[in-house]
């Protein structure tokens, strides 16, 4: 009896560590990965991950994977499990992650391809997360409750900053930026670098977009989390009391903190007031984002409550109320941002995807390799759109990336999902499994006309949202595989080396990045020329696919006429991203300043390259000759 007492506590005890672990996850994701870049910074938080990690979405986001899966393995090692069970749903998902990584074989920049497959990879350990705790049978009503509750806090998180935002934020960020100054500069490199550009465009809208990079992004976000929101709203009252005051009170001792902690103390009433009503300050944070899209999806979703799912608990008067809720919301986009603005929105995403369209005719098959779509994307767009780094539609993405076999394994990936979701639908209670089920809807419908599986906190909630809904049958069963002591300790420290052997893949790109980063200050400064060589050459070592630490030498040794070595890097970097046109550029002016025999021929040809991967570019302009170069 005292045995059997000792093995449940310890359960409890392992139970209480993974659901920590996957909390801790569910609530930095939002926070700190709404950034699809490896440079941006979606919010600076200072978590002991972030010191030893850094902050790039990628990076940030494969660390926090590695953890969680590490804590899941451990778990999953100690539990006693008669069989392994890989259900179509996981086999489809397996089979896109080795597709998406396949790609990387014949991708067009492998840097960029090896970026996303990371923010791809680690999302899907979302999957396996939520098919670990669904399958705690034990626990199951404990551990749904406590997903709710986490969600909520860190929707809450997001939506209050974004109050923020709208309120102070965006007016601090102008007077820190010296909005004209940087608005002069946005303008005029707009297509060099979109990233100034997106933000100034955020700048001039008052669209908020709180802890995420785009309000677009934002609003895919609240449009999956809201049926999470709602979906306690359908619970038993007591439940429901006992969750929204949980959800309360965590939020504001969290942050108050945070407030207090940016000497903003001033503001801590209003989101007192503001946290008090958290749905209400949700769907007030969809409207501020000014996404139509969004809103469209939301209102999908309401009629799926109303119809699907949770129709038990609405009558005819719940009908009106919701409607005119939309009708609301509708109106309040209109008005707060104008129709004309919508059109022209919508007018630049048919030009993205007329652009798509041409891209898959070349490489209708295996695409150009994951998250390449910026890279290829200027030798396909028209003369009067504007530059981008992503379609704005995930599916002709995927298409364009990973071809017509990758968009298969997706869409059947989703629709396995939806397939389970429908199925689900008629029972009573799950209300998890429904919240999350509707959660896919709204991917599904968003990615029409937005980027979001390229944002490594939606891509996360996505498949965590599939784990969670995941009742297909099993395709492959493994009947007892850790049922000796030997095979667990062996499994376990296979478990461990991968692990640090991740760990060591990571440290190695944040000191190539590093190198790089600090080169760059030494090259703008023209100091220690000496020590720039070896930290690009360290880097080089580090990252031999990051096209930039070879451009960057390339540049740094024609500055000191070295042409021969300049010559070489150039054509490494070429090799490595051959659709960036301003390599080619520079290599032309290179070429053609260096004098040496035979170079102005193969300047003009290098000159070509550069207006045929990027041929509306303004200085590209002045002719296919070797004037063109000055």
């Amino acid at each position: 009896m005292s045995d059997l007492k000792t093995n449940l506590s310890i359960k409890r005890i392992v139970t209480l560590i993974k659901i920590t672990c996957i909390g801790f996850v569910l609530f930095l994701f939002p926070i700190k990965l709404g950034a699809p870049y490896i440079d941006e910074i979606g919010f600076f938080i200072p978590f002991p991950i972030e010191v030893v990690f850094g902050s790039w979405p990628a990076i940030y986001s494969v660390a926090l994977a590695l953890i969680l899966l590490f804590v899941l393995m451990v778990s999953f090692i100690y539990e006693s499990h008669p069989a392994i069970k890989i259900s179509y749903l996981t086999f489809f998902i397996l089979l896109f992650l080795i597709w998406c990584g396949c790609s990387l074989f014949w991708s067009v920049n492998k840097n960029s391809s090896m970026i996303h497959t990371m923010i791809i990879f680690s999302a899907a350990s979302g999957f396996f997360a939520a098919k670990r705790i669904v399958a705690d049978k034990q626990f199951t009503d404990r551990v749904c409750y406590f997903v709710f509750i986490i969600i909520g806090i860190s929707a809450v998180f997001t939506a209050i900053n974004g109050i923020y935002q709208f309120m102070y934020g965006l007016e601090e960020m102008r007077v820190m930026l010296d909005f004209n100054s940087f608005k002069q500069i946005a303008l005029l490199y707009k297509n060099e670098n979109p990233q100034n550009y997106a933000l100034y465009l955020r700048l001039m809208s008052n669209r908020i977009f709180a802890t995420f990079v785009y309000p677009n992004s934002y609003a895919g976000y609240l449009c999956i989390i809201i049926p999470f929101i709602c979906a306690p709203f359908c619970m038993k009252k007591e439940i429901l009391r006992k969750m929204y005051l949980h959800i309360v009170v965590f939020s504001w001792l969290i942050l108050a903190f945070w407030f207090y902690m940016q000497s903003l103390t001033s503001f801590i009433p209003l989101a007192t007031a503001a946290i008090i009503v958290f749905p209400l300050t949700i769907f007030i944070c969809l409207i501020l984002t000014g996404s139509m899209g969004g809103i469209i999806t939301t209102g999908i979703l309401c009629i799926f409550f109303i119809m699907g799912a949770m129709k038990r608990f609405f009558s005819k008067t719940h009908f009106v109320i919701v409607l005119f809720l939309i009708c609301c919301i509708v109106g309040s986009i209109l008005f707060f941002f104008p129709l004309k603005n919508k059109i022209r929105s919508f007018d630049a995403r048919l030009g993205y995807w007329k652009a798509t369209a041409e891209m898959i005719k070349d490489k209708p098959l295996l695409g150009s390799g994951i998250g390449t779509y910026g890279s290829v994307y200027p030798k396909y767009r028209l003369a009067d759109a504007e530059e981008t780094q992503f379609a704005h539609n995930t599916y002709l993405q995927h298409f364009a990336e990973i071809g017509g076999i990758g968009l298969f394994l997706f869409a059947s990936v989703l629709a396995i999902g939806l397939l389970c979701f429908f199925r689900i639908m008629p029972n009573e209670g799950e209300h998890l499994a429904k919240a999350a089920g509707i959660s896919l809807v709204a991917f599904c419908i968003h990615s029409i006309a937005d980027f979001d599986f390229s944002i490594p906190c939606i891509a996360f909630y996505v498949f965590i949202a599939l784990g969670i809904i995941d009742k297909t049958p099993a395709l492959i069963t493994l009947k007892e595989p850790l049922k000796s002591t030997a095979s667990k300790i062996i499994i376990l420290l296979a478990v461990i080396v991968v692990f640090l052997a991740s760990n060591s893949m990571l440290m190695r790109l944040i000191k190539a990045q590093t190198h790089l980063n600090y080169a760059q200050q030494l090259i703008e400064n023209n100091i220690n020329r000496g020590e720039t060589y070896e930290l690009l050459k360290n880097a080089q070592s580090l990252n031999p696919f990051d096209s930039k630490i070879y451009y960057t030498l390339a540049q740094l040794y024609s500055t000191d006429h070295m042409w021969e070595e300049s010559f070489k890097h150039y054509e490494k970097a070429i090799s490595v991203n051959p659709f960036r046109s301003s390599y080619h550029y520079a290599y032309a002016k290179t070429l053609k300043r260096s004098g040496l025999d035979g170079s102005e021929a193969k300047a003009i040809l290098e000159f070509h390259n550069a207006r045929e991967y990027n041929p509306f570019r303004k200085d590209y302009q002045s002719g296919i000759s070797i004037e063109g170069l000055q």
